[in-house]
């Protein structure tokens, strides 16, 4: 009977001409931009306002995130999500818009306040 050579790295073995195989913890770096740190809006169909926040922290497919108060903009709780819920989706007016900083999501705020009450 021949004996293995006994492996001293997985690695070795792969076979991936410089890239991750399928289904490495990679993968989903490379199908979803890096959002953490960033401010948000989320958005119900029509357009219409839900939620607004930061994102934490974005790994395997989920957002770690911290929603804030409509009226005094003090954080409320924290949720996972996952990112998915995030994708924009231009038929439906549904999705995620994202801001740099937290002055230029009160200015989004301030506008959608603004236009809802023009309403």
């Amino acid at each position: 009977m021949r004996k293995m050579k006994k492996r001293t790295n997985e690695n070795e073995d792969r076979q991936t001409n410089g890239h991750e195989p399928s289904g490495s913890p990679d993968e989903s770096k490379q199908q979803h931009p890096d959002l953490s740190g960033l401010y948000f809006i989320s958005f119900q169909p029509m357009g219409r306002a839900a939620y607004r926040g930061r994102v934490e922290s974005a790994v395997n497919g989920l957002l770690l995130i911290e929603l804030y108060d409509w009226s005094d903009n003090q954080p409320i709780e924290k949720r996972l999500v996952p990112i998915a819920l995030a994708e924009w989706n231009d038929e439906f007016e549904t999705g995620w818009k994202f801001y740099p900083d937290k002055q230029a999501l009160e200015e989004a705020s301030q506008e959608l306040t603004e236009e809802s009450e023009e309403s």
